[in-house]
């Protein structure tokens, strides 16, 4: 999601409270040189900082892609601890950034969070779905499109017809099998069942570059 909308020059607030920042641009990294068809770092190597000298030079080339072409557009944002961290921090500071890239772009950004759950600890907000309420009202009165990941066994999330109406993706299960560096994914999808498409998704992860082929689509 994050690279199709840096592609068409939109702006991307990423919040990362699962992964941090580091991990993402470890990825990041690793797949930037396969979407410019030049070297590219495999992701294992990277992490375990076991790079040959020219490998490190295609780090530091690929690294400057990053710094020109997508950072501009792209912010990545780590998460405060849990005792300096509340929901009302969280917004206030979700605001600003939204005002900050739409004044620097001239367009609403997109919202990412990667693990809506990790958010919802850190915050001590509660209950899964009064959280999704919560970040629904807010998305719709400031005009910003979302995608708020979860992977939970909420029972609540299954009556798709109470998730607001930007809740836009729960993770409800990963299965798959490995083989080939490819691996079969399938992603079941619940929205509002009365705004949106609930169903599985058929992917194809390359486990090589990060990146899906919808097997639905072939895109």
């Amino acid at each position: 999601m994050a690279w199709e909308a840096v592609s068409g020059k939109r702006p991307v607030l990423y919040y990362v409270p699962r992964d941090g920042s580091l991990r993402v641009w470890e990825r990041l990294i690793s797949t930037t040189g396969y979407v410019l068809g030049g070297p590219t770092i495999p992701l294992g190597a990277l992490r375990a900082r076991t790079l040959a000298p020219r490998e490190l030079k295609t780090l530091t080339q690929l690294d400057q892609a990053l710094q020109t072409h997508v950072l501009p557009y792209l912010t990545l944002v780590d998460t405060p601890s849990a005792s300096t961290l509340t929901l009302s921090a969280f917004v206030e500071d979700l605001r600003l950034r939204v005002h900050e890239a739409t004044e620097r772009h001239g367009s609403f950004p997109l919202l990412l969070v990667d693990d809506v759950e990790r958010l919802r600890a850190l915050t001590g907000s509660g209950p899964l779905l009064p959280l999704l309420s919560r970040l629904d009202g807010i998305l719709v009165a400031d005009s910003v499109p979302g995608l708020l990941a979860a992977n939970s066994s909420d029972p609540s999330l299954r009556r798709t017809g109470r998730l607001p109406v930007q809740a836009t993706m729960v993770l409800e299960s990963v299965s798959g099998v490995a083989g080939d560096g490819v691996e079969r994914v399938d992603l079941e999808l619940r929205t509002n069942a009365r705004t949106g498409w609930t169903g599985t998704l058929p992917l194809l992860l390359d486990r090589r570059t990060g990146l899906f082929t919808d097997l639905s689509t072939g895109s």
